[in-house]
């Protein structure tokens, strides 16, 4: 009764360590609860940033290939273009050729016309030739035409 029993003392010592040890559980499992908050809030910001990611890398893919196919059509018209443009020149050099042996037949025909009459069978046969390029050069004229219109959309 003058002092203290040192069972007492020791189990009071034992309490109070226990005590301080369960608060001391109580922090712990409180910090461990809020880091595995941070993990999970990190692991979902982790995994919509790589969706994310992904998205943007399958959209630059598409954009990717788009570029390519515009690139290859955009040949592909250059290519046209071209063949059109010599096309042209082509028939235009032939429009030209035609139109110089017209002149060249009329000058005939003129020149038979001024000569002797008795060339009629001649005038004739000059006539029907200057008539049928007449008609070869309307034609080789309205393909030129054409492929004119069909350059200049192109270009």
């Amino acid at each position: 009764m003058f002092g203290e029993d040192p069972l007492e003392r020791e189990n009071r010592a034992l309490k109070q360590r226990t005590t301080a040890q369960d608060a001391r559980l109580s922090v712990l499992e409180s910090d461990v609860k809020k880091h595995e908050v941070q993990v999970k809030e990190s692991t979902r910001i982790a995994d919509y940033e790589r969706d994310r990611a992904n998205a943007e890398e399958e959209r630059a893919n598409k954009a990717d290939a788009a570029l390519r196919e515009a690139n290859h059509e955009l040949a592909q018209l250059r290519l046209n273009v071209s063949n059109f443009e010599t096309r042209l020149r082509i028939e235009t050099d032939k429009s030209a050729g035609l139109e110089r042996d017209l002149k060249r037949v009329e000058y005939d025909l003129e020149c038979a016309s001024s000569s002797a009459g008795s060339h009629s069978a001649a005038d004739a046969k000059l006539a029907a030739r200057v008539k049928a390029m007449e008609k070869e050069l309307h034609r080789k004229e309205s393909e030129l035409a054409q492929a004119r219109a069909v350059v200049s959309r192109g270009s």
